[in-house]
């Protein structure tokens, strides 16, 4: 599989605390070699739609879109994972939808992200 960086990506990577970078680094030569590695926890986000979450550590993950055999990289961030692991997976769900709504409105999506957050707006109706 293969794999770049969005702008976005770039941006947000930058102002990672250094720790955070370095695991990052090694998350992605594993997910090069391997990206069913269970420590990566690497899947899809919707079944319908192309996003993908990867894991870098605990908490920190990495969102992409993938088209074909690539994977474009859009945005890293903290996740309270242990909040919602605890809520019901529709709870879950609706954590990941209000984080991206939140990145849709500030910038300029990858292609597929407008499919993808049609089809979250109506589970969450």
């Amino acid at each position: 599989m293969k794999s770049r960086t969005s702008e976005r990506f770039r941006d947000a990577f930058s102002i990672l605390p250094e720790e955070i970078k370095q695991r990052s680094r090694k998350a992605f030569a594993l997910w090069k070699s391997d990206p069913s590695h269970p420590s990566l926890k690497f899947r899809q986000i919707s079944p319908k739609e192309h996003i993908y979450s990867v894991r870098i550590g605990i908490g920190w993950r990495a969102l992409g879109v993938r088209e074909g055999d690539t994977i474009t990289w859009f945005w890293t961030h903290f996740t309270t994972e242990k909040t919602d692991h605890r809520t019901t997976a529709g709870g879950f769900m609706r954590t990941k939808q209000a984080i991206l709504l939140k990145w849709i409105s500030e910038t300029s999506p990858p292609v597929g992200t407008f499919q993808y957050m049609r089809s979250f707006k109506r589970c969450i109706r």
